[in-house]
């Protein structure tokens, strides 16, 4: 955790002889740095941001639009309006001025016994007819046909429609982003039970409900509060105030927490994309090493044989923040030796992960999108990958680019992986928001503060 909590010392309202020191105490674990860097890596991530958005505005269609893919690769795009639902088998299409242009120049050269007919129907404003083997004038005229071979139709591979931005986000279907919200608390709660098996590990006992209430207070502030870690520090100082005297311990749970479920996500991913089909071929080689490195790296640091020849900890020492990286190493050890509650650890992140898709896929579902919960999971495990590297808040915008990168060269659209992503992120920061209503149960209201 990188991100300082604020210089107007302990919270107000905070109770008890010690709440300065576990407020003091949370506020070195957190690493509080000078103002300089924090200004440093808030400009650094507004210039992400910025980049971010000239990116999905360059990719992203505003318009609808009908492809149509010729036999030799070359592909038609035609930009107008989808007339009816374009979720739907067959859709009416008009296409605007430069598009009936380029339709008309495109006949002359590959059919020219089409383009008049093309010229004078289009230019008297009639509507196109497509499905997806066929598109034709309303009376019923092929203009172009999948695996046509007749004088006066276009032959094409392939055609589709897309909706545009605009209409994508017009017609969300909101009744089916309500399972949505249910997976989102369903992930929520493998997380709690995660930490809480953490805690206990730590000799740092703490029952269920109130796991729950302090990770749902962080999920709270972590909606409200901007910044990258505002949440864990939230249920850091939540959970350090009930265990005084291993407060390092209780605070290391946090960090050691997050770091699980990233390696779950990391490890998820990879798989997914290995072995899926040459959609994902570009990204096997450099995500499969990535999860290699990641997987060796953490068996060297574990490994005793290793830890004796660089004498890690003397090292460590000497190293700028080795104090609180050797706590860091002391939490993570003890989950190490236990190897049954590591596989818990990773089941319950492989279940967070599974929730997560699933509320991804209503999202993307309530779009229109017709990609798969297997699709839409290695979608999501990749770009939260990406986007967990604090270079914007919250990873706003790193994800919007993958989500659409990768929903394209699924066979998705980009506009409809942006939009996917950014109701994902929207059910979430309501889910985050309702747990504001966790303060007011009893045994909150005096951390609430």
């Amino acid at each position: 955790m990188t991100e300082p909590l604020g210089e107007g010392g302990p919270p107000a309202g905070a109770d008890g002889p010690d709440a300065e020191s576990v407020y003091d105490e949370v506020k070195r674990s957190a690493g509080e740095g000078s103002l300089g860097r924090s200004i440093l890596l808030r400009v650094v991530g507004l210039v992400v941001l910025v980049l971010a958005g000239w990116v999905i505005a360059r990719n992203l269609s505003w318009e609808d639009s009908l492809r149509i893919e010729a036999p030799n690769g070359a592909t038609i795009a035609l930009r107008g309006e989808v007339d009816g639902d374009w979720r739907g088998d067959a859709v009416g299409f008009v296409p605007d001025a430069a598009s009936r242009t380029a339709l008309v120049e495109f006949a002359r050269v590959t059919e020219p016994e089409l383009a008049g007919a093309l010229d004078e129907a289009l230019s008297a404003g009639r509507a196109l007819r497509a499905t997806t083997a066929e598109v034709s004038f309303q009376a019923g005229r092929p203009v172009a046909r999948v695996d046509a071979d007749v004088p006066g139709v276009l032959p094409a591979d392939r055609i589709e429609w897309r909706a545009g931005m605009l209409r994508t986000l017009r017609e969300i279907e909101l009744l089916r982003l309500l399972p949505a919200l249910g997976f989102l608390v369903l992930a929520s709660l493998t997380v709690v039970t995660r930490w809480w098996r953490l805690l206990a590990l730590n000799d740092c006992p703490t029952r269920w409900y109130d796991a729950f209430r302090y990770t749902y207070t962080g999920l709270f502030f972590n909606a409200v509060v901007p910044g990258i870690n505002g949440g864990d520090v939230a249920r850091a100082v939540a959970v350090v105030r009930d265990h005084p005297d291993r407060r390092s311990d209780a605070l290391m749970t946090v960090v050691v927490d997050r770091a699980i479920g990233l390696v779950g996500m990391v490890v998820l991913g990879t798989a997914l994309v290995l072995t899926t089909d040459e959609r994902l071929d570009p990204l096997k080689l450099p995500v499969g090493l990535f999860c290699a490195a990641l997987l060796v790296g953490i068996a060297l640091f574990f490994s005793p044989l290793v830890r004796r020849l660089i004498r890690f900890e003397d090292l460590a020492r000497r190293l700028p923040q080795g104090e609180r990286l050797l706590r860091l190493d002391g939490a993570a050890r003890r989950l190490v030796r236990h190897p049954g509650e590591v596989a818990l650890a990773l089941v319950l992140s492989f279940g967070n992960h599974f929730f997560n898709g699933l509320a991804v896929l209503a999202a993307a579902s309530a779009l229109g999108s017709e990609l798969g919960f297997r699709d839409w999971l290695g979608t999501m495990a990749i770009a939260n990958t990406v986007a967990a590297v604090p270079i914007s808040p919250n990873g706003l915008g790193v994800g919007e680019v993958l989500f659409g990168t990768l929903a394209e060269r699924l066979g998705s659209t980009y506009g409809i992986g942006v939009a996917t992503s950014l109701l994902y992120r929207l059910t979430l920061y309501v889910m985050s928001l309702l747990g504001g209503l966790v303060m007011l149960l009893p045994g909150s209201r005096g951390r609430a503060a």
